[in-house]
């Protein structure tokens, strides 16, 4: 089952479980979006503080100030360019830029 709100994003339920899917477009080339999901300086802005080592098997460490959740986790996949995968806090946090249109897509997973 699905549900969306006034292009907000999507909710998806698999029985008590829910996942949260933002896609957002920009009006920006592409490696200006993957630097704004994949640089610490840039990313602190709209995720949380802290460092993704760009591989899979890398370390992620994403402190969220204000909830008092803190993520050390593995990036269990990346692809240059185009996504990372970071498990951790009960979710998994899934960041990419979507291919198409004349717009870079950002798609967020939680």
């Amino acid at each position: 089952m699905s549900e969306a709100a006034e292009d907000l994003g999507v909710l998806d339920f698999f029985g008590d479980q829910a996942q949260a899917t933002l896609t957002r477009v920009f009006d920006h080339p592409a490696p200006v979006v993957w630097a704004a999901l994949t640089e610490p300086a840039k990313f602190v802005d709209w995720l949380a503080p802290g460092e993704i080592e760009l591989k899979t098997g890398g370390r992620a460490r994403l402190n969220f100030v204000d909830s008092g959740i803190v993520i050390d986790s593995v990036v269990s996949a990346y692809e240059p360019g185009r996504c990372w995968n970071i498990p951790g806090a009960g979710r998994t946090n899934r960041c990419g830029r979507s291919p198409g249109g004349s717009s870079p897509r950002a798609r967020a997973h939680a």
